[in-house]
């Protein structure tokens, strides 16, 4: 008995340490063929196990290559979910299905009952796609590297490292603090406590909140190609800088004390109006005189001004329009975006932008009195894209870097840089998110049952965060759920909403709202005064513990305990209130 005790031991103990041992590689081509190969996994100590595919053993005729491990493989019934990098996590309860997902962070994950796995693609990182697929009740989560889409010959190997998780860490709060730490070795990030130091405008803005202003932009139109003083549209205001002015003195005798001010569509033409082309200031909403009046008296509040301006998008109706900085297809054509209200966009390049408008533009908006956290549109929404004009090539990786340049330039000029969504290719530079998810809006969700904030256990406390596009305007009195809009604004009623920020560990910010009584922006800046504090501090643990009930646990031992059912909730001896939300120290 002794000596099979022994060897029970002894094979519990190899099989553990040697659990990730081989994944297969399928390389799919355009005729549909496809190519199979199992290759060890190479061990890198402190139970990570890595798949090393150079880049010269890249098939530049494949559509895709795949890497699947059966660690990240599970059957329909068994215990345990996947975890995409947007935060959607799916059980294993469904025959079919395919789910993808963008990567804002580069990671994903599986947990089942006997392993827990986190993917960390390390190169080429800018290359693939996020697949979880069941097929006959089998799971599979994988990255699949888009060799087609690179449009260019591969640059960088294939690096994924697959780290296994045990104990307390075995869930995706342990998925996620796996990724923080990397992020933090390689020095990708610091934490805010360390950049607040050298930082004070990142300081402020920690201890504020947002509100950001829309002014407006040209009437809804079907034209095209906008023509000035032909077919271009007239402007519609919503808020004038006169308001905006008023905005500012009112919410000061309210007694909001600190407060970020983001002019939003303050460029000629309004919101996309003629990018990217800024200037002048836009007339309708009272131009550059009224302006500035509105920065002046946001100076005398003690509030920090700033801008929000576009580097993705361009319009021929701008008087700068040229062909030279549009990123190219690999035929030679002008990349096309969507339809907006400047008419056609063209997608730009950003390394050529970098060279031709960012340093004039900020130097002019710097003159208008900025400060603060420099918003610019869609910037960190997106994985950078290639572009194949003969004057300004550029692979992803080279317009990451492009992005990177600019945002350190705006956090150099005003003080910080803010994006949205979080895409971490700009996470050494991004100071504040607008927002990090829609779910279940503009979200692949065949395969998932439900979000989690795993964008924030990652990065809280190091970059600041509002969590959903839907708790902007959280507490906004006329917010109501319409599960009919195809607007992820309307996922959230007033009290989900308000739970929801402060179940991730958000900052207030306003935007979408009216701004017609400005009693509750008050009321959350009042709020929030005892909470800003855990901004500096790592999320450690987020978990369920009940049905409507979850836990915010973080690094300096404070909890968040968020209730979201009609009854009340017992914790530590302590009443959480029906829809309520309740710090714990």
């Amino acid at each position: 008995m002794k000596k099979l005790f022994i060897f029970t031991l002894a094979t519990f103990t190899t099989l553990n340490l040697f659990a990730l041992t081989t994944a297969t590689i399928r390389t799919n081509l355009p005729d549909n063929r496809t190519f199979i190969k199992e290759v060890p996994l190479k061990d890198m100590g402190n139970k990570t196990w890595r798949v090393h595919i150079p880049k010269d053993n890249i098939n530049v005729e494949a559509k895709n290559i795949e890497i699947v491990l059966p660690e990240t493989s599970a059957n329909k019934g068994e215990s345990g979910y996947y975890i995409m990098p947007h935060g959607t996590l799916g059980y294993f309860t469904k025959d079919n299905g395919t789910e993808t997902s963008r990567n804002p962070i580069k990671m994903f994950g599986m947990k089942k009952s006997d392993s827990c796995v986190v993917g960390i693609v390390k190169s080429m990182e800018l290359e693939y796609t996020t697949v979880v697929e069941a097929k006959n009740g089998k799971y599979k989560i994988f990255p699949r590297f888009n060799i087609s889409a690179i449009e260019h010959a591969p640059y960088e190997d294939i690096i994924v490292d697959f780290v296994e998780l045990e104990g307390d860490d075995a869930d995706y709060s342990g998925m996620a603090k796996a990724y923080r730490q990397y992020q933090l070795d390689r020095g990708e990030v610091q934490p805010l406590k360390e950049k607040v130091k050298t930082r004070p405008a990142l300081k402020y803005a920690v201890e504020s909140m947002t509100v950001r202003v829309p002014h407006g932009r040209k009437k809804h139109s079907k034209i095209e190609d906008h023509i000035p003083n032909v077919n271009e549209p007239e402007v519609n205001c919503v808020h004038s800088f006169e308001k905006l002015k008023n905005m500012i003195i009112e919410l000061k005798a309210l007694g909001v004390e600190q407060l970020e001010v983001c002019s939003v569509a303050w460029n000629t033409k309004g919101h996309d109006g003629r990018f990217p082309q800024l200037f002048p200031v836009e007339e309708t909403f009272g131009g550059e005189a009224k302006l500035r009046e509105a920065v002046a008296e946001a100076k005398k509040a003690g509030y920090h001004f700033f801008f929000q301006n576009n580097y993705t998008d361009a319009y021929k109706c701008a008087d700068c329009w040229s062909e030279s900085y549009i990123r190219k297809h690999k035929n030679g054509q002008m990349a096309r975006g969507g339809r907006w209200s400047g008419g056609r966009a063209y997608e730009v390049c950003q390394k050529a932008m970098l060279e031709k408008f960012v340093c004039n533009d900020f130097k002019r908006i710097k003159d208008l009195g900025a400060k603060g956290m420099h918003h610019i549109d869609v910037f960190s929404a997106i994985t950078p894209p290639p572009c194949n004009d003969k004057h300004h090539p550029a692979t992803r990786k080279d317009n990451a870097k492009a992005m990177r340049d600019i945002a350190l330039l705006a956090r150099e000029t005003f003080g910080g840089f803010g994006s949205e969504c979080g895409f971490d290719h700009l996470a050494s530079v991004l100071d504040f998110a607008l927002y990090t998810g829609t779910y279940p809006q503009w979200t692949s969700k065949a395969l998932c049952h439900e979000h989690v904030p795993l964008w924030q256990i990652v990065y809280h406390g190091i970059i600041l965060s509002n969590p959903h596009y839907a708790t902007i305007d959280h507490n906004f009195p006329q917010r109501i759920k319409n599960e009919k809009s195809n607007w992820p604004w309307h996922l959230f009623d007033k009290t989900t909403s308000r739970l929801k920020l402060y179940e991730a560990g958000g900052r207030p910010t306003y935007y979408f709202e009216s701004y017609k009584d400005m009693k509750h922006i008050k009321d959350a800046y009042d709020e929030y005064q005892p909470l800003k504090y855990l901004q500096y501090e790592f999320i450690q643990k987020h978990k369920k513990l009940a049905e409507g009930v979850f836990l915010t646990a973080y690094s300096d031992g404070s909890e968040i305990i968020t209730n979201y059912n009609k009854t009340p909730f017992t914790y530590k001896n302590k009443i959480v209130k029906p829809e309520d939300f309740k710090l714990f120290k």
